[in-house]
């Protein structure tokens, strides 16, 4: 019976830790100083529709913890990356087009490469979640789909977790 609740357990674990909570994940990295950059995947779990690839996605950076001056943006092939300065009330964004509808991303899949350096203006504490929006690519860019981003879980943790819940195995069977 406890065999069966630890392997339950390990299951949830692992499921929990395969599973997207939302449609970006990010993985932070200091460039050193108040430099920072984010690297972005892009998932498509076909919440937009049967078949409907993703196609454009904006990144909010509020003005008060982004230097907007400093987002250098970058992009995997076939997409168009541009940054929007903000303007009253609107923050600065991350904006990303697939040059074409064959570069989108269908449902199922993911895609990495989207990229933004930036200065952090951030008072303690350092980057972290941002909003964003999934948009069509034809004019005039309604939002298909909002959310937050949310960061990629670290292996160290996942291997931390394995290691507690093997060690719980070895300390149970070696009761019995």
């Amino acid at each position: 019976m406890t065999r069966r609740i630890l392997i339950s357990l390990l299951f949830l674990v692992v499921a929990t830790g395969s599973a997207f909570s939302s449609s970006i994940q990010y993985q932070l990295t200091s460039l050193g100083g108040d430099l920072y950059r984010y690297d972005y995947t892009v998932f498509n779990d076909g919440s937009l529709g049967a078949g409907v690839p993703i196609e454009g996605i904006d990144i909010y950076f509020d003005a008060a913890l982004y230097d907007e001056l400093s987002l250098a943006p970058f992009a995997p092939a076939g997409w168009d990356p541009i940054i929007i300065y903000s303007i009253p009330g609107i923050p600065a964004l991350y904006d990303v087009i697939a040059l074409s509808p064959a570069d989108g991303i269908p449902v199922g899949s993911s895609l990495s490469g989207f990229v933004v350096e930036f200065s952090w203006l951030g008072l303690g504490g350092s980057p972290g979640t941002q909003p964003y929006d999934v948009i069509s690519p034809i004019e005039p860019y309604p939002i298909l789909e909002s959310g937050e981003t949310s960061a990629i879980p670290e292996p160290s943790t996942i291997a931390l977790v394995g290691i507690g819940l093997a060690a719980l195995l070895w300390w149970k069977r070696r009761m019995c």
